[in-house]
């Protein structure tokens, strides 16, 4: 051990970051004898590889499949929002209990569950309002499509939250909200499709 490493020995960890940490300290003095002094920048990478180096999959678990079987909505007035979605938008809808509802997307399914209920089952408080933290999409292939549908769903009883116009990422999309404040985004991509195509 020389002079430098009996002064300031290297600290003892327990977690196994913190180990992995130390072999990482341990590395980097390697990096000292030289004949010509390492550049800064050269020294960053060289520990930078090392730090961020994927870590092991300790849980042998399988990945998660990337797919959204259905989205439930929780609804005040299940009779309403059945009228909105099938009669309103034209969704189809699927046989099933009267305190349910579920129509066939391309994809996947959409429910509506009542908003009580949906809370129950959850384990969560039903009451809240305003802003939800998520929106639904419907991309059309153009924007003709787009205004046809808001025209559509405003006719049907939605609210227009913000009328379809060009935005800022090159596209054209608007926004409506359902009977229950559910907010839904209809937009047309040039760029790109997203989701599954139309059948």
């Amino acid at each position: 051990m020389n002079d430098i490493q009996a002064a300031n020995p290297t600290p003892r960890f327990q977690s196994w970051d913190d180990q992995a940490l130390q072999q990482l300290l341990s590395n980097t003095r390697s990096l000292r004898p030289r004949a010509e002094p390492i550049k800064l920048s050269e020294a960053l990478e060289q520990v930078l590889a090392k730090l961020f180096q994927p870590l092991p999959d300790l849980s042998g678990a399988e990945p998660m499949n990337p797919r959204i079987s259905m989205i439930t909505l929780a609804v005040r007035d299940m009779a309403e929002s059945v009228r909105f979605y099938e009669q309103g938008l034209g969704l189809p809808r699927m046989n099933s209990d009267p305190n349910v509802a579920f129509f066939r997307l391309n994809g996947s399914w959409l429910g509506l569950y009542g908003r009580e209920a949906l809370a129950e089952d959850v384990g969560v408080p039903a009451a809240g309002n305003g802003f939800s933290g998520f929106t639904l999409a419907h991309n059309l292939e153009s924007e003709d499509a787009v205004d046809a549908l808001m025209t559509q769903a405003l006719e049907a009883g939605a609210r227009l939250v913000k009328p379809a116009q060009k935005v800022f990422w090159g596209g054209y999309s608007g926004y409506f909200s359902d009977p229950d404040g559910h907010l839904w985004e209809v937009a047309h991509n040039p760029h790109f499709w997203i989701g599954p195509r139309d059948g």
